[in-house]
């Protein structure tokens, strides 16, 4: 996509998008996150959308320090396929306009920026696994398959 941002947000208002939603994820692996209207994505990828860090866990800032942006990145915008009126984006906090330690995503980039420049490269797998249960009649919940002996 595009990172002209007016061309990126015509072209969101083209796909249905009327919101979009700037995510990180906090050291205990929740998502944190402000929606904005569309019309307000040149604001939002110029750090508007604040935090005060110190009323969220984590973030390791005392009640007298600024607040921290919330920075998207538009190399990870997704349109949510069970909301499609929303775009979603990874973000990178900053403080002050620089990448703010703490934050895990800026924390992760840093040291593989320090392996590669061991020669090490990053692949990284997900592997999903799910159980597909029945549920019975009195709500229990069983295996559909009455063979399987492993679970």
């Amino acid at each position: 996509m595009s990172h002209d941002i007016e061309t990126t947000k015509q072209s969101l208002k083209d796909m249905g998008i009327k919101y979009c939603l700037g995510a990180y994820v906090d050291i205990h692996g929740i998502p944190k996150g402000k929606f904005v209207p569309i019309d307000h994505l040149d604001h939002m990828v110029k750090g508007s959308e604040l935090y005060t860090g110190y009323a969220l866990d984590g973030l390791g800032q005392k009640p007298n320090e600024d607040e921290i942006a919330s920075v998207p990145d538009l190399n990870s915008l997704i349109q949510l396929p069970w909301q499609p009126e929303v775009a979603w984006m990874a973000a990178d906090n900053t403080l002050h306009g620089e990448p703010y330690e703490i934050n895990t995503r800026v924390a992760l980039k840093k040291v593989l920026a320090e392996a590669e420049a061991m020669g090490f490269g990053f692949n990284l797998g997900i592997e999903c696994e799910l159980f597909v249960l029945k549920e019975e009649e009195d709500g229990s919940l069983s295996v559909p398959d009455k063979d399987d002996k492993l679970t």
